[in-house]
């Protein structure tokens, strides 16, 4: 844990909010959230292309998209998805299924890392999922922006980033 925790605080360049005199955004502010009826899920990878992760997550994105679509009259989806990907685009069938089933997929590969935090600050994102974390080619500094009120660590790094701007992991016990 000391090992990524020292690694990570080379990450935290954003201690000061995305934009000039912006407080950072805390965990604690989840509970402040304006209040509205549908939760913003934001997803932020290099893998959205033919990768396992990507054949990992395209049955989440479907169950997902099931349950917003369920269709039960009573006002709009309940979950919207939002793709960040700061990867190639190789055409596959499964980056084309995520751009289906996304509520917005929006291409970061060519954009800053404070204003890709810019961008999921103002999509109003209340969960931010990282899927890469410490892997190469990843995007900790835009987290540590704190662009949305929770963020975690989910998928392809399975242990603890020991960044302070990761409010938590999804892991099993192995």
């Amino acid at each position: 844990k000391s090992i990524a925790a020292a690694f990570s605080r080379g990450k935290e360049v954003g201690r000061a909010g995305v934009r000039e005199g912006d407080p950072p955004l805390t965990a604690v502010e989840a509970g402040a959230m304006k209040r509205r009826d549908v939760l913003r899920l934001g997803l932020l990878s290099y893998d959205f292309n033919n990768h396992p992760t990507a054949h990992l997550v395209e049955a989440l994105f479907d169950g997902l998209a099931n349950f917003a679509n369920a269709g039960t009259g009573l006002g709009p989806p309940s979950v919207e998805l939002y793709v960040y990907s700061y990867g190639k685009d190789d055409g596959s069938m499964y980056l084309h299924r995520i751009k289906e089933l996304a509520t917005r997929f929006i291409d970061v590969s060519l954009v800053a890392y404070e204003e890709t935090a810019r961008l999921i600050k103002s999509h109003a994102v209340d969960i931010l999922y990282d899927l890469q974390v410490h892997t190469l080619g990843n995007r900790l500094q835009t987290l540590s922006y704190r662009p949305a009120p929770l963020q975690v660590n989910y998928l392809v790094y399975p242990a603890t980033s020991g960044a302070s701007f990761l409010d938590y992991l999804v892991a099993d016990a192995y």
